[in-house]
């Protein structure tokens, strides 16, 4: 039971850190954001408090697509690529799936600002 109220915790910290995080990213205050990202990428990994697998990919992918969103306003565009990637994959290879259509959007955009618009419309 108690591992149970961990996991729980974990699920809600991370949730919160990924809409804080997001926050502050369109406040411009992106040392707080990355930090907050950061730490809900650790809280999702596979050796985590979250057993439970669907939430665990559910949330990491909600993660990473909101790392490829930072990386995308920073301007570091291949590093927003590989994030937003790994986010679309997840949510494709899982029955759980939030967002891929967003996740898509966001993967099209950062391909179009980095003058790949083919691959960008396929």
């Amino acid at each position: 039971a108690e591992s149970e109220e961990v996991a729980m915790a974990c699920q809600v910290f991370t949730t919160s850190c990924n809409t804080v995080a997001m926050s502050c990213l369109q406040r411009d205050d992106y040392e707080k954001a990355h930090e907050l990202l950061k730490k809900a990428e650790l809280l999702t990994e596979a050796r985590g408090y979250i057993q439970e697998d669907r939430t665990r990919l559910k949330l990491r992918a909600v993660t990473y697509n909101n790392l490829g969103c930072f990386y995308k306003r920073r301007g570091k565009l291949f590093s927003a690529l590989q994030y937003l990637d790994k986010a679309l994959k997840m949510e494709l290879s899982s029955s759980e799936v939030d967002n891929p259509a967003g996740t898509h959007l966001n993967l099209c955009a950062t391909l179009s600002q980095l003058d790949r618009h083919a691959p960008a419309l396929e």
